[in-house]
C-alpha cells in the first residue's frame, strides 16, 4: 500500500465518514479509529477502517470493537484502545454483521454458506465505498456494539 493512497484514504475518512460518525459521538483519531465512551464507563466503543495490504492491498474493510477492562481488555487507556487490545469475543468484522444475499436461502444445509454473511472489503479507491461503509456501521455495526456494551441503558454518551 503506497503512502498517497494510505493518505488519501484517511483524508476521505475524515470528510466522509467522520462527520457522520460524530453525530453519534464517535471521536476520529486522525488515521483509521473512531472511538465513543459511554457516559460512567471505563470502557470504549471502536469502529476500525483496515486498509489491506498483499493480496487485499486497494481495499479496506472495517472493524467493530468494543474494549471492556473488565472483559479480557489489555490494560490500556480506553481513550487509545484499539480493536486487537479487545477480547475476542468483543470483535467483529462489520461484514459478518451485514445480512446475506439471499436471507431465505441462509438456513440450506450446504448451499446455504452461499448467502450466508461473510467479510466485505471495499475498494478503497471507490468514491462510494466509504459511505457504504459508513451507512453499514451505523445500520448494523452500532447496534452489535451497543448490545456489547456493558451496563448499556441506552444512548448516553461523553
Amino acid at each position: 500500500m503506497t503512502a498517497g493512497i494510505e493518505r488519501s484514504f484517511t483524508r476521505r475518512l475524515r470528510e466522509e465518514a467522520a462527520p457522520v460518525l460524530s453525530q453519534i459521538a464517535f471521536v476520529f483519531d486522525g488515521r483509521r479509529t473512531f472511538r465513543r465512551f459511554p457516559e460512567g464507563r471505563a470502557c470504549a466503543q471502536i469502529v476500525n477502517f483496515q486498509l489491506g495490504d498483499r493480496f487485499l492491498s486497494g481495499q479496506f474493510t472495517v472493524n467493530v470493537a468494543v474494549y471492556d477492562p473488565a472483559r479480557g481488555g489489555a490494560g490500556v487507556d480506553p481513550k487509545k484502545a484499539l480493536e486487537h487490545h479487545c477480547a475476542p469475543a468483543l470483535r467483529q468484522r462489520l461484514g459478518f454483521l451485514m445480512p446475506g444475499r439471499l436471507r431465505a436461502l441462509e438456513r440450506l444445509p450446504i448451499a446455504g454458506m452461499f448467502f450466508r454473511p461473510r467479510d466485505t472489503w471495499w475498494p478503497a479507491d471507490d468514491a462510494t465505498a466509504i459511505t457504504a461503509a459508513t451507512e453499514a456501521v451505523i445500520a448494523y455495526g452500532v447496534p452489535w456494539l451497543e448490545a456489547r456494551t456493558p451496563g448499556e441503558s441506552g444512548p448516553s454518551w461523553r
